[in-house]
């Protein structure tokens, strides 16, 4: 693979969400299951509970419920990379310096952190229905079994609606977040480059 190129960064970012997305699944399971839960006063949940009962209903696998979804949620991860250091890269080659010397490219901070929001905005738009998917499977008596089933069940009976309800919300979390991050990512960098 040629450094740098984005069958890299795909290869990479796919192969770090695999692995962590299957260590915290039974995290995310729990998270979810708690905030599922409408039972009130002693009868409410707590995390040992819900292991307990997740634990009882389907054994160990029951942890992993969602997990499909969810690896198919790295396809957002994977095309935010992608996308990012695409225009981080058009930037980079733009900016250079059009002589033979070699020059180090200033930090345009606030231009990052936009590459960085406008890639998390284009991943989560095109890939935002696997995340409806893994909340409903994650339901208590969830009547959905397995992703694909449920993507498609989920179409017939609400359309398009129905795979972009909460996209709004998800959005206003995600996009300043993936900002914040890139930004702070290439800030790292270029003050680690430049000790």
């Amino acid at each position: 693979l040629m450094p740098g190129s984005a069958l890299l960064h795909m290869c990479s970012a796919g192969c770090s969400g695999f692995v962590t997305t299957t260590l915290a699944n039974p995290i995310w399971m729990i998270r979810t299951r708690m905030q599922l839960d409408h039972r009130s006063g002693m009868e409410r949940m707590n995390i040992r509970k819900c292991i307990s009962e997740i634990n009882k209903e389907y054994g160990l696998p029951g942890f992993l419920k969602g997990v499909t979804a969810s690896y198919a949620g790295l396809s957002e991860t994977i095309l935010h990379f992608v996308i990012y250091e695409e225009l981080r890269s058009f930037y980079m080659t733009y900016n250079q310096s059009t002589d033979n010397e070699v020059k180090q490219p200033s930090l345009n901070l606030p231009l990052m952190m936009l590459f960085g929001g406008v890639a998390r905005f284009c991943a989560t738009a095109v890939t935002y229905p696997h995340e409806v998917v893994r909340t409903r499977l994650r339901e208590r008596n969830s009547l959905y079994r397995g992703f694909f089933n449920t993507l498609i069940k989920i179409f017939k009976q609400e359309s398009w609606h129905g795979l972009y309800s909460g996209i709004t919300v998800h959005m206003m979390k995600t996009v300043p977040n993936s900002a914040v991050l890139m930004g702070t990512y290439e800030l790292v960098i270029y003050l680690l480059k430049n000790l």
